[in-house]
């Protein structure tokens, strides 16, 4: 289902939500990611980024190099 509230900023599309107002992009169930355009941050259990793994269920960083 796609839901577009433009007094409050907000459109849903399936399990995506954009958050006008906040500034936030959020897509998943369970396991959420969510880009957070305010704080430049990405959130979520875990992440590949150019071979670097960080794993935040086990607390792990593999994949670095000097």
């Amino acid at each position: 289902a796609i839901v577009i509230d433009g007094t409050a900023g907000k459109a849903t599309i399936g399990s995506a939500a954009i958050d006008g107002v906040n500034n936030t992009i959020t897509t998943g169930g369970n396991k959420a990611v969510t880009l957070d355009g305010t704080t430049g941050t990405i959130t979520g259990k875990a992440a590949n980024i150019g071979g670097v793994t960080v794993d935040g269920t086990n607390n792990h960083v593999t994949g670095l190099a000097n």
